[in-house]
């Protein structure tokens, strides 16, 4: 039994066969593969696992669970298929347009509160967008992912959207740069979304159109399904083993 907080009867309309082959083969190439003790842990002794989605709008998602195109909401959806005799419970903490620090002074009450096994972290869009300084966006980093760590929680930051037009934002790159760095130094895995995105714009798949549009909505709802089957084969990789 899989829920997402705020259901939904309603559902996603069928992906494209050609957009799922190219999720598949993305997946299965894919190098991606971090270690979850914590969230082994869970599914192997309880067995249920309790996840959090923090971040702004891309988290946040367009309406509740199954209305939903959010990575969170893919996510249970593929999961229910994946571990169906597993309870799972992912909760989606996001809040459109909340920088890092914000996220942080909400991570108690929203995050360690729920004593998840994996908290999914996606942030720093908002801040570069905002210049809000990249040496501040680096210890607010560090003290939340100091935070999960201490409350025993597996952590996986997101890495940032890829934009088509990212010329007209000029700190863009260099915030993403930052945060790289500072995962890595702090041995935190990301999950490869800027890289996915990309691959699906020069894959053929999207217009022109699709690319350039206000959110990009299509190609967004297409990487965060293949999103959503990267992260539940790494969480269920030791379960079907």
């Amino acid at each position: 039994m899989i829920s997402t907080v705020a259901a939904s009867e309603e559902e996603l309309p069928i992906t494209p066969d050609k957009t799922e082959t190219f999720c598949q083969n993305w997946v299965a190439a894919s190098q991606f593969q971090p270690l979850l003790p914590a969230t082994w842990r869970a599914l192997k002794e309880k067995p249920s696992l309790t996840i959090v989605a923090l971040g702004s709008s891309a988290t946040e998602g367009a309406g509740p669970d199954l209305q939903d195109d959010s990575y969170p909401a893919s996510i249970s959806r593929t999961l229910l298929n994946s571990l169906p005799d597993y309870k799972v419970v992912i909760l989606n903490q996001g809040i459109g347009s909340q920088t890092a620090h914000e996220m942080l002074q909400r991570m108690d009450e929203d995050v360690i509160a729920y004593e998840p096994a994996l908290l999914i972290w996606d942030t720093v869009i908002t801040d570069a967008l905002r210049d809000v300084g990249e040496d501040n966006l680096i210890r607010v980093l560090k003290k939340g992912i100091s935070k999960a760590r201490n409350a025993g929680i597996d952590i996986m930051l997101m890495d940032l959207q890829w934009l088509p037009r990212e010329n007209r934002y000029p700190h863009y790159d260099h915030y993403r740069r930052a945060f790289r760095k500072a995962a890595t130094e702090l041995q935190v895995p990301i999950v490869p979304r800027y890289e996915l995105m990309k691959a699906m714009a020069q894959s053929g798949l999207f217009t022109q159109e699709h690319q350039i549009g206000t959110d990009v909505l299509a190609l967004t709802e297409a990487t965060n399904q293949c999103l959503a089957t990267l992260i539940s084969k790494v969480i269920s990789s030791e379960i079907q083993e």
